[in-house]
C-alpha cells in the first residue's frame, strides 16, 4: 500500500502522462481538428509539429515511471515540475505577444500540472537533523594539512571524523 505522498505523486504524474499522450495523439491523428478547436494555425511544414508530438510521447512515457512505481522514480517530480513551469512561462509569453488565447490555456494547464509535482517534491525533502546534518554541524579544524573542497568553498583540514560522529 502506498503512503499519501507516493499516492499523490503517482496520481499527478499519471495525469500528466495522460495529458501529454492525449495532446500528442491530437497532433498526430487529428491535427486539423485540433488546430481549429484551439484556434492555432497549422505550420506550413508539419515536421516540427510532429516532432513536438514525438517529444510529448517520450515525456508521457517518462511520467508513467513514477505513476507506476513512485517509490522508485520520485526523483522525476522536480524535473517534471521545472519543465511544466518553463512551459507555462513560454506559453504565457507567447500569449502576451499576441498568440491565440489557447496559448494561455495551455500555459495555465502546464502550471496546474507543475504545482502538485512541486508540492509532492517538498514531501520527499529530508528534514534537517541537528548533530547529523552537515549543514547544521559545527566543525572544528584542529590541524592544517589536507584540503576539503565543495561548491563555493575550500577548507584545509586533517581530520573531520569528530564532525560526522
Amino acid at each position: 500500500m502506498l503512503d499519501d505522498r507516493f499516492r499523490a505523486l503517482a496520481l499527478t504524474m499519471g495525469f500528466g502522462a495522460i495529458f501529454d499522450f492525449a495532446f500528442a495523439a491530437a497532433i498526430l491523428v487529428v491535427p486539423h481538428a485540433s488546430s481549429t478547436l484551439l484556434g492555432i494555425p497549422l505550420p506550413d511544414d508539419p515536421f516540427y509539429l510532429r516532432l513536438v508530438a514525438v517529444l510529448l510521447v517520450i515525456l508521457g512515457a517518462v511520467y508513467l515511471l513514477p505513476a507506476r512505481a513512485p517509490e522508485r522514480f520520485h526523483a522525476i517530480a522536480p524535473i517534471s515540475a521545472s519543465g511544466r513551469v518553463l512551459g507555462f512561462v513560454l506559453f504565457a509569453l507567447a500569449w502576451s505577444h499576441g498568440r491565440p488565447p489557447a496559448f494561455l490555456a495551455l500555459g495555465l494547464t502546464d502550471l496546474a500540472l507543475a504545482l502538485p509535482d512541486g508540492r509532492v517534491m517538498q514531501a520527499f525533502r529530508p528534514p534537517l537533523v541537528p548533530g547529523r546534518d552537515l549543514r547544521t554541524v559545527p566543525c572544528a579544524i584542529t590541524e592544517p594539512g589536507g584540503t576539503v573542497s565543495g561548491e563555493g568553498f575550500q577548507l584545509d583540514v586533517v581530520d573531520l571524523s569528530g564532525c560526522l560522529a
